[in-house]
């Protein structure tokens, strides 16, 4: 659990951070939602308890109590999505026990910023479960200014900091480059998506392009349609946040 150097010289936490396999960073220990028991679903899928809409979250402690900074104070609605799946085998399965008390985190997360908590369907036809990232993103995105995709391994170290907010203003879409391959390869564990024509256009090309028909890493199709943007696009439409603070493990 990292803190890393922010723009100002100074020590500044990361907002998001992944776990590793053993270890629990203090966002894990520090929500106040207890943990629900995750089942297993059918070939691999998870079965979760519904969890609260918008409308729901207001009612429950109102807005303007609950979450001065949230959502609905900015004018804009927004999701935060992720597919639990409990049966990938090895960089998965030794973070099954962690899993729970992640998704704890986000609906926390979600709750302080009137944000909706979305699980997503855990499997494809004829494609690895990593493609259901990019179909739940594909039909949830209409409905919400943004979507921000976190893997299920991800938390938010710091539950007061709403990360749309912080974000450079114009964009389309917010990615960060993976550990070790800056400028060059996109990592899809956090992702933000805006909700425009461009945006919806590119999570389709990815879908289409299906790893170059292999149906595996969803991954390397983000990274293929980002490549073939135009210079045009990629400068007037793309972000990249600092993996530091958005992405960091």
């Amino acid at each position: 659990v990292a803190t890393v150097v922010g723009g100002g010289g100074g020590l500044s936490p990361a907002l998001t951070t992944k776990v590793l396999a053993g270890l629990e960073p203090a966002a894990l220990q520090s929500t106040d939602l207890p943990s629900e028991p995750v089942t297993s679903g059918a070939e691999g899928g998870a079965s979760l308890p519904p969890v609260p809409t918008p409308e729901a979250a207001s009612s429950a402690g109102g807005h303007s109590a609950a979450c001065p900074n949230g959502a609905e104070g900015m004018g804009i609605k927004v999701g935060l999505i992720n597919v639990f799946i409990s049966k990938q085998g090895g960089y998965g399965q030794d973070k099954i026990g962690i899993y729970p008390k992640a998704l704890d985190n986000h609906r926390h997360y979600c709750k302080v910023h009137c944000w909706a908590f979305l699980l997503g369907q855990g499997q494809v036809a004829g494609r690895s479960a990593r493609w259901a990232k990019v179909r739940n993103l594909i039909d949830n995105l209409p409905q919400y200014s943004y979507l921000v995709w976190t893997d299920a391994d991800t938390v938010f170290k710091h539950i007061d900091a709403n990360i749309i907010a912080s974000l450079p203003a114009g964009k389309d879409i917010y990615f960060t480059w993976d550990l070790k391959k800056i400028g060059s390869r996109i990592n899809s564990g956090v992702m933000i998506f805006r909700n425009t024509p461009f945006t919806r256009d590119f999570l389709q090309r990815v879908w289409d392009h299906n790893d170059g028909g292999k149906g595996t890493s969803d991954q390397r199709s983000f990274n293929h349609v980002y490549f073939k943007l135009s210079s045009e696009e990629k400068e007037q439409r793309i972000h990249f946040l600092d993996r530091r603070i958005y992405n960091s493990f």
